[in-house]
C-alpha cells in the first residue's frame, strides 16, 4: 500500500516503544534493542476510526490510553498482554451543545499516581487514579474561571502541559491563556498576547518552560511566571517542538529545516549542523537516548543528547499488517487484544451471550 500511516499515542516502558495508530484501531510495541515490533492486535469493543487516543501515560507495567474518539479510557496490562479494565466516558454536564465524541480530551498528564485529562470539546477535567484504577470528574473549574465561551465547535485546551510540582500549567486553544491548575479552586488565568498554544520545553527553575507556536513568546518561572518575548528568531519563524536534551533546549521549525538551540544561559542561535524533525507527537528519554516520531521522516527516530540520530524505525511495515490493511474491511482475520474480565477474548464471549439469549 501506498499510505504511510501515524503516530500519535506512545510512550516508553521497559526500552520498548509502545504506540497505538492515528489512523486505525491497533497496539504496537517497538523493542528499542533488537528492533522488532510486535503487532498486540486490535481492541475488540472499539471502533475502527482514526485517532481513538489522544496519549498513552505509563504507570508501573500499566498503559492507560487516553481516549479522543474512543469511548472507553482503556488500561493495557504489559506484562498479561491484555486490557484489564475499560471505562466508557460520561459526556459532559456542561456545554453539551459544543461536545464531540470524537474529540474527548486533547492534553493529559501524570502527577503522583493520578492522571488529568484535559478537555479538547469535554468540558470537565478527567481524573483517573491509577492505583484503583477508577475515573471521576472535575467540571467545577469552570466556576472560577471568568470565560468568554465562544460559539459551538471549539476547542478548550491545546495538547501539550507543564508539570510544576503539584500544579499543571496547560494552555487554552483559544484566547492565550496558560491556565495554572492543582484543585479547582486554584484555577488561575495567565494570558499570552501571542494568541497560540504555549509548548513544553523542560523544568529547570529558571529557564524556559514554554513557547508559543508563532513568534517568539516565552513562558518563564522565576518563583511565579512572566510572560517574556525574544526577538532573535528568524523570520516568519513557527515552531514545532521544543525539546530539552541535557542542559540544551532545541526548537524545531515547522515548515523550514530550521532547528534553534537554546543554551542554559538563555542564549538562542541557529543549530545550521542540525536537522528539523518538524513536528515530533511523541518525545520521551530511554536507556539508550531519546526517541520520538518524526512527522517529517514517518519514522520512529533515536537520538543521542546531542540531537544527532542514531538510528531510525521503519512504522508498522510487516508484511502481516499489509495484509491486514488490504482485508480490514472485507474479512475477519485479525487477531484481538485480551480483555481480563471475561477470561475469554471479547469476541467469543458475545458470540456465548448470544446463544444463550
Amino acid at each position: 500500500m501506498n499510505r504511510e500511516y501515524g503516530i500519535e499515542a506512545a510512550t516508553v516502558y521497559d526500552n520498548k516503544f509502545w504506540y497505538f495508530s492515528m489512523d486505525f484501531n491497533m497496539l504496537f510495541c517497538l523493542d528499542l534493542d533488537s528492533g522488532k515490533t510486535k503487532n498486540l492486535g486490535r481492541i475488540e469493543f472499539e471502533e475502527e476510526k482514526a485517532r481513538l487516543f489522544i496519549n498513552i501515560i505509563n504507570y508501573k507495567n500499566l498503559l492507560i490510553l487516553i481516549p479522543m474518539a474512543a469511548e472507553h479510557l482503556v488500561v493495557y496490562d504489559t506484562a498479561k498482554e491484555m486490557v484489564i479494565k475499560a471505562i466508557k466516558i460520561v459526556p459532559p454536564r456542561k456545554h453539551k451543545k459544543n461536545y464531540d465524541k470524537n474529540l474527548k480530551w486533547e492534553s493529559s498528564t501524570i502527577v503522583g499516581n493520578k492522571i488529568f485529562m484535559f478537555g479538547c470539546t469535554h468540558t470537565a477535567i478527567g481524573i483517573f487514579d491509577c492505583d484503583n484504577l477508577e475515573l471521576e470528574y472535575d467540571e467545577k473549574w469552570l466556576d472560577y474561571c471568568n470565560l468568554k465561551i465562544p460559539s459551538a465547535n471549539f476547542r478548550w485546551f491545546a495538547k501539550q502541559n507543564i508539570v510544576c510540582g503539584d500544579s499543571i500549567f496547560v494552555s487554552s486553544a483559544f484566547g492565550g491563556y496558560v491556565y495554572k491548575y492543582s484543585d479547582s479552586s486554584c484555577m488561575k488565568q495567565y494570558t499570552l498576547d501571542c494568541g497560540y498554544p504555549i509548548y513544553k520545553i523542560g523544568l529547570d527553575e529558571n529557564g524556559f518552560f514554554a513557547m508559543s507556536i508563532y513568534g517568539a513568546h516565552f513562558l518563564r518561572f522565576n518563583g511565579d511566571w512572566e510572560i517574556t518575548n525574544d526577538t532573535n528568531l528568524p523570520d516568519k519563524f513557527h515552531s514545532a517542538t521544543p525539546v530539552k536534551m541535557g542542559n540544551v533546549i532545541y526548537i524545531n521549525s515547522l515548515n523550514d529545516n530550521i532547528v534553534l538551540r537554546v543554551n542554559g544561559d538563555s542564549k538562542m542561535c541557529e543549530d545550521k549542523e542540525k536537522e528539523s524533525l518538524g513536528p515530533m507527537f511523541y518525545f520521551e528519554k530511554c536507556n539508550t537516548g531519546y526517541v520520538c516520531y518524526s512527522n517529517i521522516k514517518r519514522k520512529i527516530v533515536l537520538m543521542n543528547e546531542d540531537f544527532e540520530i542514531i538510528k531510525e524505525y521503519e512504522v508498522l511495515y510487516d508484511n502481516a499488517v499489509k495484509r491486514f490493511y488490504k482485508k480490514l474491511y472485507s474479512e475477519n482475520n485479525y487477531s484481538y487484544i485480551r480483555y481480563e474480565n471475561s477470561g475469554v477474548d471479547l469476541k467469543d464471549l458475545l458470540f456465548l451471550i448470544s446463544q444463550d439469549v
